[in-house]
C-alpha cells in the first residue's frame, strides 16, 4: 500500500507540492512577470501553505497574492514576515522561522535550514532592510522528505544536512536568475552539494540557461552514479508513490505513459 505525492515544477525555484492528504504547498511562487512560467496565477489551484526562502523578486514572487487569495499560511523569515504585515496580511496567517525552526501544518512538517546568500530589500526611501536566507526540509504526512536548497552557495554544512535529515528528494540551484547575475552555486559545485546531501532523487533548479542543468546532470552522473537526476520541463509534474514501512519511508517514481 502507498499514497501518492505530486511535485510540479513551475520554473526557476518554484514548485507546487501536493501531499498524500491533498494539501497544496507552493514554494518560491515566482509566476507573474516570469517569462518561463507555464501557468498564469489564475491557473494555480487553491494553496494551503506558501513557503518563501527569501525576499528576492524571483523567489518571493506572488506569495502575498496567494496568501490573500486563498487564506493560505505563509512560512518565511522575519523580513518577509514584516513585508507581509505591510501588505495587510494578518499575523495569524504568517509564521517566521530562523534556522532550525519547525512549523507543523495540515500534516506537513516544514523545518527551516541554513542557506548562504543575501536576503534584503530597499524601500522607496532608500532604506535597507535585512533578513536571513532559508532553505527548507519539507516532510509529508507519510514521511517523504524534500529538501529545497533555496538560493545558496556551497557550504560544508550541506554534509550535515544530508547526515541529519537524509532527504529523499533534493531541489538544488545550479545557475542564476538571469544573465546579469552570478551563479552562486554553479553546476560543478552544485554536483558536489548534491553528493553531500545524498538524496536518491535530485532535481536542478534556479537557472535561465538549460546548459547549466545539463552540465549538472552530466557531472552528477560521474560523481554520484547511483543518484537519479531529473531535469524537469517547466510545468512538468512527477508523481511519487510513498510507502511507509514502520519508521522507514521509501518511494517509487510513477512514470506516466503518454
Amino acid at each position: 500500500m502507498g499514497n501518492k505525492v505530486k511535485l510540479r515544477y513551475l520554473s526557476h525555484s518554484a514548485f507546487l507540492l501536493t501531499t498524500e492528504r491533498d494539501v497544496k504547498v507552493i514554494i518560491d511562487p515566482y509566476v507573474s512577470n516570469n517569462p518561463n512560467a507555464p501557468f498564469s496565477l489564475d491557473e494555480i489551484p487553491r494553496i494551503d501553505i506558501v513557503i518563501v526562502t527569501h525576499a528576492a523578486f524571483d523567489h518571493l514572487g506572488d506569495a502575498f497574492s496567494l496568501v490573500r487569495r486563498d487564506g493560505a499560511y505563509l512560512v518565511c523569515d522575519v523580513l518577509v514576515r514584516q513585508m507581509a504585515y505591510t501588505e495587510g496580511i494578518s499575523k495569524d496567517q504568517v509564521k517566521s522561522c530562523s534556522y532550525g525552526g519547525t512549523v507543523e501544518r495540515k500534516g506537513v512538517s516544514i523545518r527551516a535550514l541554513q542557506a548562504m546568500h543575501v536576503n534584503s530589500i530597499v524601500n522607496d526611501e532608500g532604506q535597507l532592510s535585512l533578513g536571513i536566507p532559508l532553505s527548507f526540509l519539507i516532510t509529508t504526512s507519510d514521511g517523504l522528505r524534500i529538501y529545497h536548497a533555496g538560493d545558496t552557495c556551497i557550504f560544508s554544512d550541506m554534509k550535515l544536512i544530508g547526515q541529519l535529515y537524509r532527504p529523499h528528494i533534493s531541489l538544488i540551484p545550479v545557475g542564476s536568475a538571469s544573465p546579469q547575475y552570478g551563479k552562486d552555486l554553479p553546476p560543478v559545485e552544485a554536483a558536489m552539494a548534491a553528493q553531500w546531501i545524498g538524496s536518491e532523487f535530485t532535481i536542478p533548479i534556479h537557472y535561465w540557461d538549460s546548459k547549466d542543468a545539463t552540465e549538472f546532470y552530466d557531472i552528477v552522473g560521474h560523481l554520484v552514479p547511483w543518484m537519479e537526476v531529473r531535469v524537469m520541463e517547466y510545468g512538468e509534474e512527477l508523481e511519487f508513490l510513498v510507502i511507509k514501512q514502520g519508521a522507514r519511508t521509501t518511494f517509487i517514481l510513477q512514470e506516466r505513459e503518454w
